[in-house]
This record gives structure tokens, C-alpha cells and sequence, in this order.
């Protein structure tokens, strides 16, 4: 794991009005706020750790439905 260090990284002087490529990350990120940013990582925190889905609990009933018709627990 990096080491944290109060040490400034170096960056190359940047005149202004000068075009920078973005990478794709940097890209898709252009025009938000920091806040929105920062709301962002939170969802995307949310899903990874399964506290969030876009599944309905229609869909959710229809899946235990077919489950239920594959183990035999219902008929057709």
C-alpha cells in the first residue's frame, strides 16, 4: 500500500488557455460540483455493498415466483 506523505506531488506548469486531454474518468466527471461528486461515490459505495438496487419488488416477487416453479414448490 502507498505510503501518505505531506509531500506535494510535482506538477508540470500549465499556461492558461491551454487544452488539456482529460482521462476518460476525468471526462465523464467534467461539469460536476465536488458535492455532486462526492454524492456520487456514496451511491456508487450504496451498490457495491448491495444497500441499494434499481430492482422492483414486483420483479423481485416475479423472481421468487420462477424460483419457486424450479424447485417444485409450485405448478404451472
Amino acid at each position: 500500500m502507498a505510503e501518505l506523505t505531506n509531500k506535494e506531488k510535482e506538477r508540470p506548469e500549465i499556461e492558461p488557455g491551454t487544452q488539456i486531454e482529460l482521462t476518460p474518468v476525468a471526462a465523464l466527471l467534467a461539469g460536476f460540483t465536488p458535492d455532486e461528486i462526492a454524492g456520487l461515490k456514496r451511491v456508487k459505495a450504496a451498490v457495491a455493498a448491495g444497500q441499494y438496487s434499481d430492482i422492483t419488488e414486483e420483479y423481485k416477487k416475479l423472481l421468487f415466483v420462477k424460483w419457486l416453479m424450479e424447485h417444485d414448490r409450485i405448478g404451472s
